[in-house]
């Protein structure tokens, strides 16, 4: 099994997601979800059932949206701790090798 340079992957999808950030432009989103959330909170919302729903749909999307990106983020960190783990403590199961000696790597 050919070692994997774990830091430098997940470099590597630390920029991809920077893209993906910049594409879905975070800033816009958060500003779009604070503006919708403020119309939701309206006590007449309701007095118009149809643009009601629209503004609590447009909500929703956007904040499924923008927990979405959050998500990748937080599962990059925690890719990058079990990683310095896995180093720390040489550990060949978590950095994905066989352990020394062992007859996994023979049987290949």
């Amino acid at each position: 099994m050919a070692n994997i340079d774990f830091p430098a992957e997940i470099r590597a999808l630390r920029a991809t997601y920077a893209s993906i950030e910049n594409v879905s432009n975070v800033e816009a989103l958060k500003e779009d979800i604070a503006e919708l959330s403020e119309r939701a909170g309206e006590p007449n919302l309701w007095d118009d059932p149809a643009a009601a729903q629209v503004i609590t749909s447009r909500l929703s999307h956007r904040q499924s949206e923008l927990a979405r990106l959050d998500s990748l983020t937080a599962r990059i960190d925690d890719l990058e701790v079990l990683v310095e783990l896995g180093q720390d403590e040489d550990d060949a199961d978590s950095m994905g090798r066989p352990p020394p000696n062992s007859n996994r790597s023979a049987r290949r």
